[in-house]
């Protein structure tokens, strides 16, 4: 058995097989509140800029900079019809990602939102 802090030998060679910098940088992309709005709502909904800022009530400039983010990550994809940009989830999976992060924190959402290292 393994002391607090101490990782298994499984834990280990896990972690050696998977780049751990990049997925902490996968979950960065969907650190913010505003990207995570954007892509809830692209769940149900494929939707213009102008729709995402409403709904985020920001400017679009600020939508923009999300978008880009969320594009270039591949979590989002974006089609023209009639001159106008929609945008919309690119892999169904994020719907499952969430609703797991969801379940997740069901028990923990206090310790979460108290959280001092993570603000």
């Amino acid at each position: 058995m393994t002391g607090c802090g101490l990782m298994s030998q499984t834990t280990t060679k896990r972690l050696s097989n998977i780049d751990v910098e990049l997925t902490a940088k996968f979950f960065r992309g969907l650190g913010d509140a505003s990207r995570l709005k954007i892509l809830e709502h692209l769940l149900e909904n494929e939707s213009d800029i102008e729709e995402l800022a409403e709904l985020l009530k920001v400017p679009i400039q600020q939508v923009n900079r999300h978008l880009s983010c969320l594009a270039w990550c591949g979590y989002i994809i974006a089609r023209e019809i009639d001159k106008r940009v929609y945008y919309m989830i690119a892999d169904k999976r994020i719907e499952q990602l969430i609703k797991m992060a969801e379940g997740l924190m069901t028990n923990r959402a206090y310790f979460i939102n108290t959280c001092k290292v993570i603000k």
